[in-house]
């Protein structure tokens, strides 16, 4: 058995929950595209999302603390290190809900990305295998509606770690660890390989493109463009960092391609048209 574990952001924690609700429905029509049965989908979240896709691999696990609130605007000491605690404490609560399922290996997904239907597949294939991460993916940005080759994607995105249940259940990550002590370092996507490689049970690269980045939603925390604006407000290099930005998008647009039936095929997408979906305006 194969686990998916999605950490769905709360309502009261944005004010973008219909436009989350929706890119959540999407990641779980790609998760249970695969060309495999043998999986289970564990949605962890403190309210259950309204969605129009339903199959009988997903099962909703109730988060028993509380959820962020959306930051003050005059709340200037504000971070997004409470998002990535409450992030890291589901990720926690759906590995501790998938021991009942006796997985074999568990991947996090993030509730906007999507991924390959030949994931399942290809772990079954290799059942001895410690795991693998995402070095190379793809970057799909909805408002422009490109989709990008991409490598070193375990840098960026937070969907890239397909580990062994029982060599997590065995290293320093479980030790000693309780909801209550998950902290913003429970999950580090960026270095997970390196961690296991260094208490020897090295994870490999996955041999084909397995995920797609969706950044540019409306409702990313990180990676979108009105956010990174933002953030450089009465920065004294904000031209430098918006030059970059902006040559940055023109090279996405120019270099990229839009996305194939193909690709939409390989990614349980073939129902939407994500950008009608979404209702992305221009």
């Amino acid at each position: 058995m194969f686990v998916f574990i999605v950490p769905l952001r709360s309502a009261q924690s944005t004010n973008s929950w219909h436009r989350i609700q929706k890119l959540c429905e999407l990641t779980l029509s790609s998760i249970c595209n695969q060309t495999s049965s043998n999986f289970k989908v564990l949605v962890v979240c403190h309210e259950v999302p309204q969605l129009n896709f339903t199959h009988p691999a997903i099962e909703f696990v109730i988060s028993n603390f509380p959820a962020p609130n959306i930051p003050s605007g005059t709340d200037s000491s504000f971070t997004t290190d409470v998002y990535d605690v409450d992030k890291n404490k589901k990720i926690f609560l759906g590995i501790s809900s998938s021991e009942k399922y006796n997985p074999s290996h568990f991947m996090v997904v993030d509730a906007d990305d999507w991924v390959s239907k030949h994931i399942v597949q290809f772990v079954e294939n290799n059942k001895d295998a410690n795991g693998w991460y995402v070095d190379r993916g793809y970057d799909y940005r909805v408002d422009i509606d490109r989709i990008t080759v991409r490598d070193n994607l375990h840098l960026r995105c937070g969907s890239t770690q397909i580990l062994k249940y029982s060599l997590f259940c065995s290293s320093s990550l479980s030790n000693d660890i309780s909801l209550d002590k998950i902290d913003i370092n429970f999950w580090n996507h960026k270095e997970m390989h390196l961690r296991f490689h260094s208490e020897d049970k090295p994870i490999d690269a996955l041999p084909f493109a397995g995920v797609v980045y969706v950044t540019n939603s409306g409702a990313n925390l990180y990676w979108d463009e009105k956010l990174f604006l933002k953030s450089f407000k009465g920065n004294k290099n904000r031209w430098k960092y918006l030059f970059v930005m902006y040559f940055g998008k023109l090279k996405k647009i120019f270099f990229s391609k839009k996305l194939s039936a193909k690709l939409k095929d390989e990614f349980g997408l073939s129902n939407y048209s994500i950008r009608e979906f979404l209702k992305v305006e221009k």
